[in-house]
């Protein structure tokens, strides 16, 4: 089989190409590299990125395809591996897969030299826990002399727990024991939440910079620490990173959420500043201070400070237009106009779908996900794909400028 060279311009186009090259359906090409079909379909439509992991498990799955990682990265801003240096990667997977690759090993050959399995690479690639044995003989065999076992130790946190670490996992390897019953993981459930609470609020307060508002990032932590107790599993990892990670993207979804959409980030970075030096002011003069005294204690051109002020003003969304209005009440049906039906024809049929449940309809992300398939964060992302297509084909308004998109919280 011929290789796909050149690399399409564009990573979807890649994978659609890929697949085609091999003839597989959607659902056999998932099957073959582990994925849903329906991720198979997002990363197809730009819908969603591939993770790095996924070209990995590509090349292994289809080495008829003489595939690089490498080049794949080079081509799609993924980042090489180029270094056996654990500080050059970001968690004991990463560091696992870039030594297998650095090395030229499949997983097979790798887990041979390891005396594993093939599967246990895999499942260690894909975010399971190594065991200390395993990273010892990794180190030993490929490693030396220019690191050791105690680098990759420090390097990597997952390998020197605290004891706040083991007495985490203790406590949700209970939770997930099946040997326990439904009222002892409830308590347990509780005691978890109740007991990482302040950490999360902690936590929190070092994100909450990203937002403008400070009950949002009270909500945030609130959320993302349920959805961690609830969502973690001990053999991938430990809570506290976890935990962590899940505060990130909470906050990050709830900065967006604040935002309207297509206002640009260094904007929105802006008006974090102006925000906080507006409420400082605020406290010295005891009155609304103006955009010049703003400007004069952040030390930036007034006209920075007054954009900034405008991105503030109209934070919360606004329709696309006319033909798009915000979310009708549900005993309502809206209708779009001719020219906005035209539009729609060019979608494809799932984020067309997705357009006339959202808009037309007036029903929520979840919702959606339950008509057409998927989750709400799936919709999500199919919803800005389309309002951003349809944004492209929209004319450009009064001042040269194109309407701004609505968020879809």
């Amino acid at each position: 089989m011929t290789n796909v060279h050149p690399f399409p311009s564009d990573v979807a186009k890649f994978v659609m190409a890929i697949r085609t090259d091999l003839g597989m359906t959607q659902a056999a090409f998932g099957a073959m590299t582990g994925r849903s079909v329906q991720s198979i379909r997002q990363y197809e439509h730009g819908l969603r990125r591939p993770p790095a992991i996924f070209f990995h498990d590509l090349i292994e799955a289809a080495p008829e395809c003489r595939l690089r990682f490498n080049d794949i990265a080079i081509t799609f801003s993924y980042r090489p591996i180029d270094s056996s240096d654990p500080a050059r990667y970001t968690s004991i997977h990463d560091f696992f897969t870039g030594i297998r690759v650095l090395n030229g090993r499949s997983r097979a050959g790798f887990a041979a030299i390891l005396s594993v399995s093939a599967p246990h690479i895999a499942a260690v690639e894909h975010g399971a826990k190594p065991e200390p044995d395993i990273v010892q003989r990794l180190a030993l065999r490929f490693l030396r002399p220019t690191y050791r076992y105690a680098d990759v130790v420090r390097r990597f946190r997952t390998l020197r727990p605290s004891t706040l670490d083991l007495r985490l996992r203790r406590r949700f390897q209970q939770l997930r024991s099946p040997q326990t019953d439904e009222k002892q993981r409830g308590q347990l459930r509780a005691d978890l939440i109740r007991d990482n609470a302040d950490l999360a609020r902690q936590l929190a307060k070092r994100e909450a910079r990203r937002l403008t508002q400070p009950g949002d990032a009270a909500e945030a932590w609130t959320i993302a620490l349920v959805k961690a107790v609830d969502g973690h599993d001990p053999l991938r990892g430990d809570f506290v990173p976890y935990l962590r990670k899940r505060i990130f993207g909470e906050v990050q979804q709830q900065a967006g959420c604040e935002w309207q959409s297509g206002t640009a980030k260094a904007l929105r970075g802006m008006a974090t500043r102006v925000c906080r030096a507006r409420d400082d002011l605020r406290q010295q003069l005891r009155r609304e201070p103006t955009p010049t005294e703003i400007a004069r204690h952040l030390a930036m051109p007034v006209s920075a400070i007054t954009d900034a002020l405008t991105a503030l003003s109209v934070r919360r969304a606004q329709p696309l237009d006319n033909d798009i209005a915000a979310p009708a009440p549900r005993t309502a049906t809206m209708s779009f106009s001719t020219t906005m039906r035209q539009r729609l024809e060019l979608l494809d049929e799932h984020l067309r779908a997705a357009i006339e449940l959202r808009f037309r309809h007036g029903l929520d992300l979840a919702e959606i996900a339950d008509r057409i398939g998927g989750d709400a964060h799936t919709v999500d992302s199919m919803l800005k794909a389309a309002l951003l297509q349809l944004r492209e084909l929209h004319p450009l308004g009064p001042h040269g400028h194109r309407p701004l998109r609505p968020a879809l919280s």
